[in-house]
Order: C-alpha cells, then sequence, then structure tokens
C-alpha cells in the first residue's frame, strides 16, 4: 500500500513584514518546485589520508531557491506593484515566506523574489513563473 499524498491544496504565503507579522496566500499559485538545499564538499584529503583515498568534509549550506508559477493578475493584492511580488522584486527586500503543506507541516524562509517573469502566450492563460533566493535557515516544523 503506498504513503503517497496528492500536491494539491499546499499553500505557499508571504508575509507582511509587520512586527506580528501576518502570512497571506499567495493567489492562484500553480506549481511549486523547491525549496531546494545543498551544501558544499570539501576536499579534505591530505598526505595522512589512509588508502590513498580522497577525504571529504560538509561545508557551508546553500538554502537554494523556491520557484513556483501562479495564473498571473496583475490586480491581485499578492501579485501586484503595491505590496505584492511585483513589489518584492522591484525593492529588492527580504520577505518572510511561509510553505504549508497538506499534513500542516510548515516550512518557513526569508527570500529575495530574484526573478519575476510574466507570459502572456495568445493562446493559453497568462501566468507568471518567480523565484524565491532564499537566504539564511530553513525551518521544517
Amino acid at each position: 500500500m503506498t504513503n503517497a499524498v496528492a500536491a494539491i491544496g499546499t499553500q505557499l504565503k508571504m508575509g507582511d513584514g509587520a512586527a506580528s507579522e501576518v502570512f497571506t496566500k499567495i493567489a492562484e499559485v500553480r506549481s511549486i518546485q523547491g525549496p531546494t538545499s545543498t551544501f558544499d564538499v570539501l576536499d579534505a584529503t591530505s598526505h595522512d589520508s589512509l588508502n590513498n583515498t580522497r577525504e571529504f568534509v560538509a561545508g557551508l549550506i546553500d538554502p537554494g531557491e523556491l520557484t513556483f508559477e501562479v495564473l498571473f493578475d496583475p490586480g491581485a493584492v499578492t501579485h501586484d506593484a503595491t505590496t505584492g511580488l511585483i513589489a518584492k522584486h522591484q525593492a529588492r527586500t527580504e520577505t518572510n515566506f511561509q510553505l504549508l503543506f497538506l499534513d500542516s507541516t510548515l516550512v518557513t524562509f526569508a527570500a529575495l523574489v530574484t526573478n519575476f517573469e510574466p507570459s502572456e502566450p495568445h493562446d493559453d492563460l497568462q501566468v507568471a513563473s518567480v523565484t524565491l533566493k532564499i537566504t539564511g535557515t530553513i525551518t521544517w516544523a
């Protein structure tokens, strides 16, 4: 028997930056990839390494990116140029985000909106691809 979980209903939320921060669900998210997290692998090989074999140690963690696509609505509060994703991108401001899975797992992180790319095909829906560059620790709870 499988333990597979459907992804529909996962929520991506953006914080408002207030002292008592309020997180608002980003409207019309279609797909989410990430967050990606990797770390550097440092070569610790020396003349003392046994059997002429390389040795490695873990280096710094790169919290990576989270990318997602929305059905783009320039008037939506979470998309717009006043307080939404466009505003965060243009201001180059660090923003807190939350990713809420259906089993109530909550992932929190701060990020910069490094890419906001709308697309307007003549025969399909208006969408925008967004990239968040995570800065600092990712917390899973």
